[in-house]
């Protein structure tokens, strides 16, 4: 069985400035300390986690495929997919699509796609139980980490960054830990 799953989030990177970093160093997207090619050049092993709350986490290591960008009407779309390394009928892989637009004095990341929901029937259970929301969660904080790569890496590449959205709502505001709304 497969289940569908969508995130979105922005980063300041111009739309040229990731497609730059996907397809010179798609690596620096996704991997975290260490960059193991696997089985090709746009293949890379590294760790997938996921918080469960109260300090917890919940972690795989993974086969990340990459696909060449592809120009898009408004900016462009990369294949995206990964399968665990090990323990394959006890794990979910994922396949999908990332796509890159401008969006005013951003660029919005949109990952859309579908999971293999492993172990049959007591798997499709502890899906509709727990597995989706943690499979949504893990999926959102990947991409939130490929935006703020996306920064850093263009930055580094020296292409030019989108300035930061005007007003209130900026980020530019610093909060305590202890901020409440």
């Amino acid at each position: 069985m497969e289940r569908n799953i969508n995130a979105e989030a922005t980063t300041r990177a111009s739309v040229a400035g990731a497609r730059r970093v996907l397809s010179d160093h798609p690596s620096s997207l996704v991997t975290r300390g260490f960059r193991s090619h696997a089985d090709g050049p746009r293949e890379f092993v590294t760790n997938l986690a996921t918080s469960v709350g109260s300090g917890a986490a919940v972690e795989q290591r993974v086969t990340v495929a990459i696909g060449v960008p592809v120009p898009d009407d408004a900016g462009f779309l990369v294949t995206i997919a990964w399968q665990p390394t090990g323990h394959r009928r006890l794990i979910p892989s994922f396949t999908g699509v990332l796509s890159i637009v401008a969006l005013g004095v951003q660029s919005r990341l949109t990952l859309r796609g579908a999971y293999r929901v492993p172990l049959g029937p007591a798997g499709r259970f502890g899906d509709r139980v727990i597995g989706h929301r943690l499979a949504t969660r893990s999926v959102q904080e990947l991409l939130d980490g490929i935006a703020r790569r996306l920064e850093v890496e263009a930055a580094h590449q020296g292409a030019p960054m989108l300035p930061p959205p005007a007003g209130p709502d900026s980020g530019s505001v610093i909060r305590s830990e202890n901020y409440i709304g």
